[in-house]
């Protein structure tokens, strides 16, 4: 990547705790990558705005998060200029927070957690493999950087991914029976599968601040970020 961008990382890695309404310069802003933002702004990087790229869609950056191919991503982004970042590109609650173009042209994913304890909430997605992600905890008052890759296999990711396509097939099959029992009161009933990934278990892996390989996960997030 670029020594702009482990610049960066390593400014972020020294950030506190990040509070909804203020970053620790005293610059008002509303959300964690925002904080996040300002500090590629300090390295040297520029904002661009999703509006002036339509045909980055959702489902393009889906696509390259899961398979690293970033072949059609470069081709609807070939006019955002290197050096650059864009907040939120797939909106507030899509993948990834930030999505930046490097100066050597590479893209790259951030993405931003906070949590009051010592790990993050992960909700319906999982960890990305080439995700960058920046977790900060209100307990620890301090910030953490890792790559999906070191917190979780690809062998992982398809048995859970597994787990949940099955869930959604006993899903179908119970709709069918409920169908039969359906309007007798003049009402309907249904229950919707969703995924909750989470991690589980002692401290020694669920705590990020305090897990043995944290020193490891961090270098190898700033190796990253270096193009190493």
């Amino acid at each position: 990547m670029s020594k702009q961008l482990k610049q960066a990382m390593i400014s972020i890695l020294a950030m506190p705790y990040f509070k909804n309404d203020s970053a620790s310069s005293g610059i008002t802003v509303h959300r964690h990558e925002n904080a996040v933002a300002l500090k590629l702004k300090d390295a040297s990087f520029t904002e661009e705005l999703k509006e002036n790229y339509p045909n980055l869609s959702k489902k393009i950056l889906k696509a390259w998060s899961k398979t690293s191919d970033d072949t059609k991503l470069k081709e609807v982004a070939k006019e955002m200029p290197n050096g650059t970042f864009m907040l939120q590109p797939s909106g507030s609650q899509g993948y990834p927070d930030i999505l930046v173009k490097d100066f050597n042209g590479k893209f790259v994913a951030l993405e931003c957690k906070s949590a009051a304890g010592a790990k993050p909430m992960w909700n319906d997605n999982l960890p990305k493999q080439n995700g960058m992600y920046i977790f900060c905890s209100s307990n620890y008052d301090k910030t953490t950087i890792f790559m999906g890759s070191d917190v979780i296999s690809t062998g992982e990711v398809e048995l859970l991914e597994r787990q949940f396509r099955s869930f959604k097939d006993n899903d179908a099959r119970f709709e069918k029976e409920m169908a039969a029992l359906t309007g007798k009161l003049n009402r309907n009933w249904k229950i919707s599968p969703r995924p909750q990934y989470s991690q589980y278990g002692k401290w020694g892996f669920t705590n990020y601040f305090k897990h043995a390989d944290r020193e490891k996960c961090e270098k190898n997030a700033l190796k990253f970020a270096l193009g190493k």
